[in-house]
């Protein structure tokens, strides 16, 4: 009778054995998972920045070239002014030759 509990009892320690290794392989398994959850979250996020990152410099570039282009417009308008004045000079002073040649 003696040998028949010490094999009961080998056989229950041997099941409470599996089962904490069947627990540990469960819990290993689900830690992996949650790793990779987070790291594909990470992955996801760090995309998104990026892809944000790079939506702010194309509209800062663009905010740059209208920048650009107004000071260009600026310039032109004010060469525009500038020669629209010595048109204006020219035909005072056309204005004053022909009074004194008169």
């Amino acid at each position: 009778m003696n040998t028949v509990r010490v094999f009961s009892e080998k056989e229950r320690h041997y099941h409470e054995y599996q089962a904490r290794m069947n627990y540990q392989r469960e819990q290993s398994s689900i830690r992996w998972a949650l790793d990779q959850e987070r790291q594909a979250l990470e992955e996801e996020r760090q995309a998104k920045e990026v892809a944000l990152q790079e939506k702010e410099v194309a509209v800062q570039e663009k905010e740059v070239a209208v920048q650009e282009k107004d000071v260009a417009l600026q310039r032109e308008a004010e060469a525009l002014q500038r020669e629209a004045a010595a048109l204006q000079e020219i035909a005072r002073l056309k204005a004053l030759l022909g009074k004194s040649a008169q």
